[in-house]
């Protein structure tokens, strides 16, 4: 390894500069996260020594209450940086169930150089104590004299399950010694058991066979039994009464429903279920009382919300659970089991994950409010929250379980990551660097300021992303619960895109040469962006109401909106001279022209056995149409020449793409987002 400027090393090809947080190649610039560069400086010190996980932890999170699976992150992120294969490695070798070791041959750098590089990190970690110490000393003086109340707490992490397989919706016993959990080999599988869990001995045993598909273990206080849904169809579903003592087993409720999620009150009196109607998730109330099964539905006012987790209360007067609109916006509500009415009662947390009864006046609850994610103690009296736990970075805590007025939870730890990809695309070759640990997705490309635009949530919530000259950096600071994918106009020069925040839909003009928005126009729910008009006067989006999809003409100066199309949308797009509109007939599945003059022409007819993609998978280039479409499990771009008439195959696409661009450069190329895992595992809490 070569030495080089103050701080700065040669790791071959790289220019490693801790100070910036950055390696540079003759590729470009690559930009990491300061403490993935301490991973980085302090396996390079270590260089052919075998380091566990909790030695780099404990070397570079100080005090910190954390988890081993950040260490994991930053050795992937390294790895994906310095384009390192983990089963050929060139710098980090995994030792198995003991932990990495840097094994690059290079000459050691002098002592001098090392000492000062690593007390950088040590400076740092130092005044990060003193300023929290400071900090903490403050707190402590200002809630002595009574001027700053706090309802912060402190919890430390243990981790109960890795990340070899998929670990979810946990159920700790009464005397939270046990835990019963859901495990799968992969988040794509099918069918999972259900597994028990010693917390002490960590001793695992099956309590099902891989089967069927099993959820929402509920493991009730005082109780013989261990109630869970079993679903061996997806719309055929049955409640479980389980015997801990004999594991026998018999089913309290049949259903042809697909159901999501339930609970039981603790006198073993209602179900409160979760279930897929009509593309929503709806709550239903079931008197175990009565012989008939009949479904109570709840009602909290909102049409279209996903309604979920549902949590008695300690008297069973009331079940809370969560209302999440199409936007992903969150509110906890009450549903009165006299009244049979909701109440809502809390409406600032951006988006809500899990629900547990702390105890009779508040709340467990797993989510992001603040721009935190974390879990909170949500307080039933005056409807305030307070954080108990801040999610490790790259994570985000999903479903809670608690024991009443205990001081230990259970929860699942998420880690989600979509990936961006192109073909054909010749600026675009190699998105490796681009890609983040978390979901990239929606991009699209200016073949003009040869950069690519994308939403990521990698800084917690989404915002637009540029990747351009091999350098990644943030282009917006919107931090939305969705951000969905922006559309380009004929010139390149401005971006128009949809963002949901607090359950508002804002469509947002932004100018890519300034970068900044130029204006903000409010937008009804349940829309889609389409495209530019070619002078950039109007935009076209889609809408669904009314049980189909019309598109309208939005003029982006005044506002005003009209509806031009009945039944359509998929693709409406200007021809380039202006003269006519290119749209989708959405009842047909047919692409139409209509002339300036009226006329309307079919041009095309997607074949019965094709099925399409994404709207964004569709395009009019030339004299031709191209389409993204599966038939037979097989992913394809198709091309229809409207001179020839003639349809042919035109790109393969691997399984699972979601196209969000096709890009006419140097040739017909594409960018598309491809679902690559979900990791899940499950974290004990504890005062």
């Amino acid at each position: 390894m070569e030495e080089l400027a103050e701080g700065s090393f040669k790791l071959g090809a790289f220019l490693v500069q801790p100070e910036h947080n950055k390696l540079t190649t003759n590729e470009g610039e690559f930009k990491i996260e300061s403490k993935i560069m301490q991973v980085l400086c302090y396996l390079v010190k270590h260089k052919n020594q075998v380091v566990s996980r909790s030695q780099i932890a404990e070397a570079l999170w100080p005090g910190s209450v954390t988890g081993l699976e950040v260490v994991t992150r930053a050795i992937y992120e390294l790895r994906k940086t310095l384009k390192d294969d983990a089963k050929k490695p060139i710098y980090i070798e995994t030792i198995a169930r003991k932990g990495y070791c840097f094994i690059y041959d290079f000459p050691p750098l002098s002592t001098a150089k090392t000492n000062n590089l690593f007390s950088q990190i040590k400076l740092t970690f130092k005044a990060k104590a003193k300023i929290f110490l400071a900090i903490n000393m403050a707190i402590l003086l200002l809630l002595l004299l009574n001027f700053l109340p706090s309802k912060s707490v402190e919890m430390k992490a243990v981790i109960l399950t890795d990340l070899t397989s998929f670990s979810d919706m946990p159920a700790i016993s009464p005397d939270e010694k046990q835990l019963l959990f859901v495990k799968s080999s992969h988040f794509k599988e099918t069918y999972n058991q259900l597994i028990l869990l010693d917390l002490a001995s960590q001793k695992k045993r099956e309590i099902t066979l891989v089967n069927a598909n099993y959820k929402s273990p509920v493991w009730l206080a005082n109780s013989e039994y261990w109630y869970y849904i079993r679903c061996k169809k997806k719309l055929s579903c049955e409640v479980i009464k389980h015997n801990i003592s004999n594991d026998k087993f018999e089913s309290i409720l049949s259903i042809e429903q697909q159901l999501v999620s339930f609970t039981i009150s603790s006198d073993h009196t209602y179900l409160a279920l979760a279930f897929l109607k009509k593309n929503n998730v709806e709550l239903a109330l079931v008197d175990l009382n009565k012989q008939s099964s009949q479904l109570q539905l709840f009602d909290d006012s909102i049409t279209y919300s996903f309604k979920s987790h549902p949590v008695f209360s300690h008297d069973n007067k009331s079940v809370y659970y969560i209302s999440t609109t199409r936007d992903e916006a969150s509110q906890i509500y009450r549903y009165d089991l006299n009244s049979l009415t909701s109440t809502p009662l809390s409406s600032d947390y951006d988006r809500i994950r899990g629900l547990a009864l702390k105890n009779e006046n508040s709340l467990w609850v797993s989510g992001y409010k603040q721009e935190t994610n974390g879990i909170w103690i949500f307080d039933l009296a005056d409807n305030q929250s307070s954080i108990a736990f801040k999610a490790f970075p790259g994570s985000f805590p999903a479903l809670i379980s608690s024991q009443l007025n205990a001081d230990k939870l259970i929860y699942t730890n998420v880690s989600r990551t979509i990936d961006l990809f192109a073909q054909g695309v010749s600026d675009l070759n190699n998105l490796t660097g681009v890609n983040s640990s978390m979901i990239d997705m929606s991009a699209v490309y200016s073949s003009n300021l040869k950069a690519l635009y994308f939403v990521s949530n990698r800084n917690g919530l989404y915002d637009i992303w540029r990747f351009k000259s091999n350098t990644v950096d943030k282009v917006t600071n919107i931090k939305a619960n969705m951000i969905e994918r922006p559309i380009l106009n004929l010139q390149q020069d401005k971006l128009a895109y949809l963002s949901r925040k607090n359950s508002k839909t804002m469509m947002t003009l932004f100018d890519l040469h300034k970068n900044v928005a130029m204006k903000q126009i409010k937008l009804p729910n349940k829309v889609l962006l389409l495209s530019w008009s070619n002078d950039q006067k109007n935009i076209y989006y889609e809408r669904f109401e009314d049980g189909q999809n019309n598109v309208y003409k939005l003029d982006v100066e005044t506002g005003d909106k009209q509806r031009i199309l009945l039944n359509a949308g998929g693709i409406v797009q200007e021809s380039e001279d202006g003269q006519s509109l290119y749209y989708g007939d959405r009842h047909n599945e047919q692409l139409m022209q209509k002339m300036i003059s009226g006329e309307i022409r079919v041009l095309f007819k997607i074949p019965d056995k094709e099925q399409l993609l994404s709207p964004y998978g569709l395009k009019v280039i030339g004299n031709g149409f191209y389409f993204a479409s599966q038939k037979e499990n097989k992913h394809t771009i198709n091309y229809y020449s409207f001179e020839e008439k003639s349809l042919s195959k035109y790109m393969d696409l691997p399984e699972g793409a979601f196209i969000t661009d096709i890009v006419k450069d140097d040739v017909i190329g594409v960018i598309y987002d491809q679902y690559e895992n979900d990791n899940s595992n499950l974290i004990e809490l504890t005062r």
